[in-house]
């Protein structure tokens, strides 16, 4: 993570240096339209609890990807930005993996394989953004999400983990914007916290209850059109 946050850090002064030479804040009215993509870091947490026995066992996963985007946005008479974002793609978290003896089946000897992970789809953020401020355009951001969560597991023990709908996120951020004519372009430091869920499985005689936390840490790149 520190890693990301120091490449995170040398990007944003490198277009900082660029963006203050060449543009003008951002503020045309009207409808823009655009895509964006984001280094993450999702960092997953939680406890699971085994029924037959009540141990509870924490975990946690620190993955990297990029996320891709498309929004649509509006842009007030005094610069504010009232916007709608979708991730297109689902985005795998929590993936983690490991062999342990199949004790339900009575043969202590036997290796199974415990695969658990997820997916998060249909993720539509809506989102305010503040004025550019300054000749580099910084502007603060808020957001607030709805997601589906679709397990993605695969247990050698037979069970499996329903889906979630409708899980909540809240977004904030800071960054730079400008105009080039009628090509806009963001860059954002973005911090998402999900709702904690819960998860409990079935079709095995040893259920298991699994509570998880999720956010992501993003920097973010926006390209866009302003009609």
């Amino acid at each position: 993570m520190l890693k990301l946050k120091l490449s995170l850090s040398a990007l944003l002064g490198s277009l900082v240096i660029l963006f203050s030479s060449y543009a003008v804040p951002a503020s045309a009215q009207g409808f823009g339209i655009g895509v964006s993509g984001a280094m993450a870091n999702i960092d997953s947490s939680g406890t699971e609890t085994l029924k037959t026995t009540s141990v509870i066992v924490a975990h946690q996963v620190n993955e990297e990807t990029t996320i891709p985007s498309v929004y649509l946005q509006y842009t007030g008479e005094l610069g504010w930005v009232l916007g709608v974002e979708l991730i297109p793609d689902a985005t795998e978290i929590g993936a983690e993996s490991r062999s342990e003896n199949d004790l339900q089946s009575g043969d202590s000897t036997t290796a199974i394989t415990q695969k658990a992970s997820a997916e998060i789809d249909d993720h539509v953020t809506l989102y305010l953004e503040t004025p550019g401020f300054g000749p580099l355009g910084i502007f603060g951001k808020v957001g607030y999400s709805q997601v589906t969560v679709t397990t993605t597991e695969s247990l050698g023990s037979g069970a499996s983990y329903d889906n979630i709908e409708n899980v909540k996120g809240r977004t904030l951020g800071i960054g730079f914007k400008k105009d080039f004519g009628a090509i806009h372009v963001k860059l954002a430091g973005e911090y998402t916290e999900y709702d904690e869920m819960t998860l409990k499985s079935t079709g095995s005689d040893a259920e298991t209850t699994i509570v998880a936390d999720s956010e992501i840490y993003a920097g973010k790149l926006s390209l866009g059109y302003n009609f």
